[in-house]
């Protein structure tokens, strides 16, 4: 009596790439003699993507092997075929608005009895990214509305990520007193996007992975290191004629009572090359974040500006005509951060008093300077008047009046203008106007000054 074959199927390689050729080998066990009209493979895949209420698929591949008539004697046989995947095939996934599945059908046609036909599932995956360079290492930091708002600042070693692999990086912190934080989370965020016709693409967002790097508030200036490791079951990134999935990487504050303050970086994950090889990827050297930065961008900045470092205050130093001159960095409950010269030389003797103008002096006693503008926003007060406005000429009014803070007396001066800390060059850009207009004021207190009127 015939009877129906058992069925083994073996793939080589177990896991499809695309791009290639994937080996199917059946192997029938049969307990008796049995005819087989045909033995047939069929290996299909098909993508899946949520339009409306409902689902609308599409064929990646189909491919059909078909072996001849034969006699199954009683034991084993193996019959061979090998399938090519696409090299646009999207990869095996399974999500909310997109799937991707593959299958291999197999049908052995018995005469006069009932058939035999099973499905396997055959897992797809896309080929890894060629070895390459990481992606240079970048800082990165949240949106701010306003200077004195809670401040992060990142880097991650790279961009590019193999399923399993590890992100290595550090999150510093600023204006912390302005938020009452939680904690301090790492997420990455996976996507799916569909698109239909010319209708912008309809955005999903995946199971998120969190991971909790701070259960406290971070302290001001604080660097804070990570190392976190994505899942090797995570979906690569792809995209097809009608499907894309994305991922992002996200450091999350989270913050009581309030909106969390998140910095949030694309980043591309590859398939592995082998399990477990995505952890073991190489490392790069971390650019330094927070206090450190800061403090490679003052040293940068004081050589082009020709001031010396001393680098356990923080501080710019050098001189200013007859004044002596020291810039630091201070960050300010309503300006955010600002560079602060203060400004000191020998007693001039003439009571002087240069600050911002406030609503009582408008009842008078200023020096009048002959320039609307800067008497409206500076009042100017001195026993000697000549020497005041001889002291106080064009120029340097209107390098006083382009910085945010204003004071001077007879014995030194304090100037402030904002500063930010994003490159080199944009710090050397926002300090040189408080240099150049401490430069004149120097030259302007030489001029002035008891040893000059003798």
């Amino acid at each position: 009596m015939r009877r129906r074959p058992k069925l083994q199927v073996f793939l080589k390689p177990a896991t499809a790439v695309a791009g290639s050729e994937v080996l199917a080998e059946l192997v029938l066990t049969s307990k008796a003699e049995t005819p087989v009209d045909a033995i047939t493979l069929t290996l299909r895949g098909q993508e899946h993507v949520t339009v409306g209420e409902g689902w609308v698929s599409a064929s990646i591949v189909a491919q059909r092997a078909a072996f001849g008539p034969r006699t199954l004697e009683r034991g084993e046989h193996r019959v061979s075929a090998r399938f090519v995947i696409p090299d646009d095939a999207p990869p095996t996934h399974r999500g909310r608005l997109v799937m991707v599945d593959y299958e291999l059908e197999v049908h052995v046609d018995i005469p006069w009895w009932p058939d035999r036909r099973e499905r396997y599932l055959v897992a797809v995956t896309r080929r890894p990214l060629p070895l390459a360079a990481p992606s240079p290492p970048t800082v990165f930091t949240n949106r701010k509305s306003a200077p004195n708002e809670l401040h992060l600042e990142a880097t991650i070693d790279d961009t590019r990520i193999e399923q399993g692999g590890v992100i290595t990086g550090a999150v510093s912190f600023a204006n912390v007193a302005r938020k009452r934080v939680r904690s301090v989370d790492l997420v990455f965020q996976p996507r799916e996007a569909v698109t239909s016709g010319d209708a912008p693409p309809v955005w999903l967002d995946g199971a998120a992975l969190v991971s909790t790097i701070l259960d406290r508030a971070p302290s001001e200036g604080e660097t804070v290191p990570f190392r976190v490791k994505l899942p090797e079951d995570a979906a690569p990134t792809f995209s097809s004629r009608r499907a894309r999935v994305t991922w992002s990487f996200s450091i999350v504050a989270r913050v009581a009572f309030a909106d969390d303050v998140t910095i949030a970086l694309p980043i591309l994950v590859s398939p592995a090359a082998r399990r477990g090889a995505g952890a073991a990827r190489r490392r790069t050297v971390l650019p330094p974040i927070g206090r450190e930065r800061r403090a490679l961008l003052v040293q940068a900045a004081a050589e082009r500006l020709g001031l010396e470092v001393d680098a356990v205050h923080e501080e710019l130093r050098g001189d200013a005509g007859l004044a002596s001159l020291t810039i630091r960095l201070e960050r300010r409950e309503q300006s955010g951060l600002l560079a602060v010269a203060e400004l000191s030389w020998p007693a001039l003797g003439m009571s002087l008093a240069v600050r911002e103008r406030r609503w009582t002096d408008a009842f008078g006693g200023a020096i009048d300077l002959d320039d609307a503008a800067f008497h409206q926003r500076v009042h100017v007060v001195a026993a000697d008047a000549d020497r005041a406005r001889r002291m106080l000429d064009e120029s340097l009014r209107a390098a006083l009046v382009a910085l945010t803070e204003i004071e001077i007396d007879d014995e030194g001066a304090v100037l402030a203008g904002p500063v930010s800390v994003t490159s080199s060059e944009s710090m050397t850009g926002d300090l040189r106007p408080l240099v150049d207009a401490a430069q004149l004021l120097g030259s302007a207190v030489a001029r002035v000054s008891v040893s000059a009127y003798r």
